[in-house]
């Protein structure tokens, strides 16, 4: 089924929304504990409905075997005999914990609902420390943040974002709001001309999922 059934889900959608945003600005640490968060929920979550286990990840949607495996009350289910691992969602939990990519997960994250899901998602990510502090703007569809963002300031992990041109740097370095605006017209002129040759950390624009690996960055 993939993901995109599920993104018709407000609560859904926002809190896939909440580790993408979580990811601006992160460290690669932090990056690698935002990708298992995602993986746990978005990709292997379970929540409870009506008493009864219900999948809401796109990786058990998409295997009908592990889908029976984590939600079935009975054994044997999915080809196993045995029940895997039922722990209450909490992504400071799920931020620790490792998971195979070959076989039935072991543990799955079940939370009461989406809604509360995404409540402990945004807790857990407001509290890493961060450059800067990013919510998304549905009215201008684009990223609000709390601070002054210089570009040739912005680290991705470890490593140092290359200097931006004297001309982004001034529009940068002034109030969010110009900031927004600036990364408006630069998407605008990439449409009619390309993109621009100056190179970047991340895509400023919330996006869905979090990046592929800790070293996920657009050139």
């Amino acid at each position: 089924m993939g993901h995109a059934p599920m993104f018709a889900d407000p609560d859904f959608a926002e809190f896939s929304q909440e580790i993408g945003l979580a990811s601006l600005g992160a460290s690669d640490k932090d990056i690698e504990r935002l990708a298992r968060c995602y993986w746990h929920s978005v990709e292997f979550g379970v929540c409870r409905e009506d008493g009864q286990l219900k999948a809401y990840g796109a990786g058990l949607l998409s295997s009908f075997g592990e889908l029976e495996y984590s939600c079935a009350p009975y054994r044997p289910a999915g080809d196993a005999d045995e029940y895997p691992e039922l722990l209450p969602w909490d992504p400071v939990v799920a931020a620790e914990t490792d998971f195979p990519i070959t076989t039935y997960q072991p543990t799955y994250f079940v939370a009461q609902n989406l809604a509360d899901a995404k409540q402990r998602m945004r807790k857990f990510c407001e509290s890493m420390n961060r450059p800067f502090y990013a919510r998304y703007n549905s009215n201008t569809q684009g990223v609000w943040v709390d601070r002054a963002v210089a570009l040739d300031e912005v680290h991705v992990g470890s490593r140092r974002a290359p200097p931006a041109p004297e001309r982004l740097r001034r529009t940068a370095l002034a109030e969010p709001p110009a900031l927004r605006c600036a990364f408006r017209r630069r998407r605008a002129l990439a449409r009619t001309h390309g993109p621009p040759r100056v190179p970047h950390t991340r895509d400023m624009r919330a996006h869905a999922g979090p990046p592929s690996s800790p070293t996920d960055v657009d050139d």
